[in-house]
């Protein structure tokens, strides 16, 4: 029996908690806006500033909240061709390509180390641990069901490396 992909969606929770935060920010930025209208120098500036930053706030977080709630794609895809991470630049990686795969539950994060390859760095390697890290923070996923989708796509794909993939105890 073949093993079905396993796809690491955002939570959606997290972002109604966002929500009020910004409705807030939103308030302080309007009430900086009529502080300017007052005439006096001090807190006319005053006023400018919390209104330039609050609406800054409001703009970059509500964005973000806003394509987060639209997305309803999967983030990571963990499947029989590699391991996908469809929100940055690190995109499919071919598990042929992968020489370890490792969950690490404490930084939230997928390290992968490539075999022999253009995206080898030595400094990447010493600072992160790996070639490739995979961040996770801010999916919805289960420790042990990704730990051992890894470990089982891993020894599938690189048939007689199976001893390299590293599942986490999570």
């Amino acid at each position: 029996m073949p093993l079905r992909p396993l796809q690491l969606h955002r939570r959606r929770w997290t972002l109604v908690f966002s929500v009020p935060f910004i409705a807030l920010m939103a308030l302080v930025g309007a009430y900086s806006i009529f502080l300017l209208f007052t005439g006096d120098r001090l807190v006319m500036v005053i006023g400018g500033i919390g209104a330039f930053v609050a609406l800054c706030i409001v703009g970059t977080l509500g964005r973000s909240v806003v394509e987060a709630w639209r997305n309803n794609d999967p983030a990571v895809v963990v499947d029989q061709h590699g391991l996908n991470d469809l929100r940055s630049a690190t995109g499919l990686i071919p598990w042929r390509e992968i020489e370890t795969v490792t969950l690490d539950v404490y930084e939230q994060r997928i390290i992968v180390k490539v075999a022999a390859n253009s995206r080898r760095s030595i400094t990447r390697r010493l600072l992160v641990g790996g070639d490739c890290a995979v961040a996770l923070g801010g999916l919805s996923y289960s420790h042990r069901e990704l730990s051992n989708a890894l470990a089982e796509y891993h020894r599938l794909g690189r048939g007689a490396n199976a001893g390299m993939a590293r599942p986490s105890d999570a």
